[in-house]
């Protein structure tokens, strides 16, 4: 787990001294070394490195096996060392014993095509010296980032964009449209774009090849598209538990300590309850928790009754069932703009969720014990868990098959649970409509952004091939798992490795998702229950009161309290700009009508607030590549 940083030119000499200071910016990724290459003299690859599989020297990047192929990555490929007995029978010899050289001679051998072998998270990049070809790639869902500025004479790409706008600070520009899609309707890093025009991301599941001044990308894995209907639940349940079981195993492979994240939910409990009973193994957990105390009603307002937020109570009794070490972390609000620029400075941009400065927090403390951290993070998306945005394509599926019945039995079940104003709203925004929104946000009295500047054009949240699901459902799933999903690894990437810490997720292992894309939708939702075939697979690793859940907490974050009571936050959101994009007339009265109790805006506050900071952390701080 690093960052990685490089540039090829098509006859321009890069500057060496310049790119030198420029990977100083990942510096936060690697901790334990950094390394600059002069590949040739159109080539530079750097990288700085965490490590932790074969920490030897030998390890470190950029890493040759001969004077032709150069590599410089990031992540991890859990199952290398089967990947290494097999090229052991192909005649390789090898002079490590980590999986950095298992990529490399991958590629020797296979290829363009050895990415299909790995079984991890990655971006890389391989340099060719005899073809002056550089070949990339990123994990099938996005785990690791991969950014790049790409013009007729040179190609640069990097873990972050932070190194490509010091070596190239001319091109440093907002991209105003992105950070209106994103203050509209929360787009974040799933787009092909950033907020830096001219800076682009490399899409999850995809190579790219420059090569004399040419770019090219291709497709190199898809989701599943047709339920296997033979499958019976007792047989997807047993298949589900097994390929689990193996995903935990796979990523506890380590030569550091290995922790986990723990809350109230069902996904981080099933991962310690594995490694508890399968592996017998002692682990720290570390939770974050808000006091109860915080909240008001709206803070709660997708539930019908009152609900505790604070997740420590539950994780408390977890502890006394599971043989851990649990640290509980009181996610702190002071500051909070300080916290909040600290984030926005690792992520980028803005981000739709202020639960990122609690994660923050929860990396902050982890790191202190431990170096690797597994996490329950794509379960939600993969089968169905986000229970209020599912349930009306579970619904519409039962009406496809004529079980109009049992749907009222599901809708009675879920309005005794759930505000169903706030189903009927998700549903709505699913479709994900330019139309929809504009009419939500005048409905709302929300018209805050100027388009003098610019001309706005309306991004979609999710992948734009269409692909032939033969069920809706799983249809919906891919989008969320395209989508909203690789959001949240944005933002779990960057905070995470702003600490030097690794995160590790089984539930983004391919095998599993190959799986949960072949299942019939109701062996994922029943009974107002998400993430069913996980429930049942694992219910002898976890506790009934986990495992028989109906509520679907998240995260929350008490913003309410601090649009309200919060000065300084009320000074930037009405008094500074972001370039031109806002009028802040307009926003004084958002944040007029929030603090009168008239309507709950914090969502969009949040985003205006995030979209400010961004802008003053990069374009007016003097020390972000100035």
């Amino acid at each position: 787990m690093c960052g990685i940083f490089g540039i090829v030119t098509t006859g321009l000499k890069p500057d060496f001294n310049k790119f030198e200071k420029s990977l100083k910016f990942l510096k936060h990724r690697g901790p334990d070394f950094d390394s600059v290459g002069q590949v040739d003299e159109t080539t530079i690859l750097g990288h700085a490195r965490l490590s932790i599989i074969d920490l030897s020297d030998t390890n470190n990047q950029p890493f040759s096996v001969d004077d032709r192929y150069t590599l410089t990555y990031n992540g991890e490929v859990y199952n290398y060392k089967e990947i290494r007995e097999e090229l052991l029978r192909l005649g390789v010899v090898f002079k490590t014993s980590g999986d950095t050289e298992v990529v490399l001679q991958s590629f020797i051998t296979w290829g363009d095509d050895c990415v299909n072998k790995f079984n991890g998270m990655w971006s890389f990049a391989i340099y060719d010296k005899q073809l002056k070809r550089l070949f990339c790639s990123r994990d099938r869902f996005g785990v690791k980032p991969f950014v790049y500025y790409c013009s007729t004479a040179e190609f640069i790409f990097s873990s972050e964009i932070k190194p490509i706008i010091n070596y190239r600070p001319e091109i440093k520009k907002p991209n105003y449209n992105l950070i209106a899609n994103y203050c509209y309707k929360s787009l974040g890093a799933q787009a092909t774009e950033t907020w830096f025009n001219e800076i682009y991301r490399l899409q999850p599941a995809h190579n790219l090849v420059w090569q004399n001044g040419q770019l090219t990308k291709k497709r190199y894995w898809q989701y599943p598209q047709k339920v296997n209907r033979q499958l019976t639940f007792d047989k997807a349940r047993e298949k589900f538990e097994e390929i689990f079981i193996d995903a935990v195993k796979l990523r506890m492979r380590s030569d550091v300590k290995v922790g986990s994240t723990l809350s109230s939910g069902l996904d981080s409990t099933s991962i310690v309850g594995v490694i508890n009973k399968i592996f017998n193994t002692r682990i720290d957990t570390f939770t974050a928790y808000n006091s109860a105390k915080l909240y008001t009603e709206k803070d709660k307002s997708i539930f019908k009754e009152d609900i505790n937020l604070d997740e420590s109570v539950i994780v408390k009794e977890l502890t006394k069932e599971f043989n851990v070490t649990p640290h509980y972390i009181e996610v702190s609000f002071a500051d909070f703009l300080k916290r909040l620029s600290e984030t926005i400075y690792f992520l980028e941009s803005g981000h739709s969720s202020p639960a990122t400065i609690s994660i923050h927090q929860v990396y902050k403390e982890a790191r202190k014990n431990v170096k690797v951290l597994l996490e329950g993070q794509g379960a939600d998306e993969l089968l169905a868990g986000y229970i209020v945005d599912s349930f009306p394509n579970y619904l519409i599926e039962l009406f496809k098959r004529g079980e109009f019945v049992k749907a009222g039995k599901e809708l009675t079940l879920f309005i005794k649970t759930y505000s169903f104003k706030y189903l009927l709203l998700l549903y709505l925004r699913s479709f994900d409509s330019a139309f929809l929104n504009r009419v939500k946000n005048i409905f709302s009295g929300i018209d805050l952004i100027n388009q003098k500047e610019f001309s706005f054009k309306y991004v979609k949240d999710h992948r734009s091939e269409e692909l032939e699901f033969d069920q809706d459902f799983n249809k919906y799933l891919f989008k969320q798992h395209t989508s909203g999903l690789v959001n949240l690894l944005h933002y779990g990437d960057a905070l995470s490795m702003a600490e030097g810490i690794e995160c590790r997720l089984p539930f983004m292992d391919y095998r599993l998702v190959e799986l949960a894309f072949t299942l019939p939708f109701d062996f994922k939702l029943r009974e107002l229950r998400g993430k069913y075939i996980q429930r049942k697979a694992l219910e002898a690793y976890i506790p009934d009161y986990i495992s028989n859940s109906k509520i679907k907490i998240g995260f929350a974050t008490p913003l309410d309290n601090l649009f309200k009571n919060d000065a300084d936050i009320e000074q930037v959101l009405v008094n500074e700009n972001c370039g031109t994009l806002f009028n802040n007339t307009e926003v004084k009265k958002l944040l007029d009508q929030h603090r009168l109790g008239k309507a709950n805006h914090s969502t969009i506050l949040f985003r205006i607030l995030s979209a400010k900071i961004w802008y003053r952390t990069f374009f007016k701080t003097k020390s972000i590549t100035s």
